[in-house]
Order: C-alpha cells, then structure tokens, then sequence
C-alpha cells in the first residue's frame, strides 16, 4: 500500500517566526504555532484485507467524509464549535474552534473498493480494506508428487 507523504514537523520558517516576532505574540498565538493538526495513524496488513486506524477523539460519526477516487482514499474531517459566554455589563467572550484535516492514501490495486468499510467508536476511526482473492494470502498445500 502506498501512502501520501506525512511530515508534521516540517515547518519550513516556523522557527524563524517564532524568534523574531516573540515579543509580538499573546500565548494564545505562541500555543496556536505549535498545534499539529493530524491525528496519529496505524497501518495493517492482514492476510485478508488492510486495517487502516485513526486516533481522532471528541469526534462524531458525521463529521467524517471518507471518499474513493481513482484509487485514492481520502479522509476528512472538518468540525466547528462555538463558545458564547456573556456577563453583565461590556464584557462578553466569544470562542470558535475548528477542527480539520485531511489524510490521503494510495489503494494498491489488489484492494476492492466497492467493499471498503468504515466504523468509528470510542475515538478511533477503522477502515478496513478487503483483498481482492488473488491477492490474499493462500494456505500451505502439499503437493503430491506422482
């Protein structure tokens, strides 16, 4: 199975960013640079299909959009909350938090796409990818020799 390149800790001038506007930065901003936004991922091969597994908690089943597209799986997830809190007089607080991301994945073609499942429970994504047959893993046959 070929995967989409996943490098979180390429940050290219992150750093240099980072150093020469420090002073200019609430901690909101400095905690915000260094916030990766890609859940942690597993890859299995069994001998009848993949197992592919996303940590992705405080989700919900809907705000997955999984897609097949000429052999190219893709996850996404976007997700929006919002946090109002008001008290008397000027004072308000108004929060939004937005969860997104995307992972992509190249299907060998030994995988039957029409067949691909998808569960989501307890935090963790699990799409399963089915073998076509000729690529599963035969058992050992003995071979009579006449």
């Amino acid at each position: 199975m070929k995967l989409a390149k996943y490098r979180p800790f390429e940050t290219g001038n992150l750093f240099d960013d980072f150093f020469n506007n420090f002073w200019d930065r609430s901690f909101s901003d400095l905690a915000s640079t260094f916030q990766f936004n890609q859940p942690a991922m597993n890859v299995a091969e069994e001998s009848d299909h993949y197992r592919i597994e996303l940590a992705a908690p405080g989700l919900e089943k809907a705000d997955f959009d999984l897609k097949v597209d000429n052999g190219m799986l893709t996850v996404k997830v976007e997700k929006e909350s919002k946090e109002e809190e008001s008290a008397e007089g000027n004072f308000s607080r108004r929060e939004f938090n937005y969860t997104r991301f995307s992972r992509s994945f190249q299907l060998p073609d030994t995988v039957k796409t029409d067949e691909i499942d998808a569960v989501y429970e307890n935090g963790l994504l699990v799409v399963s990818l089915p073998k076509v047959e000729s690529a599963k893993v035969q058992p050992v046959r003995k071979i009579e020799i006449k």
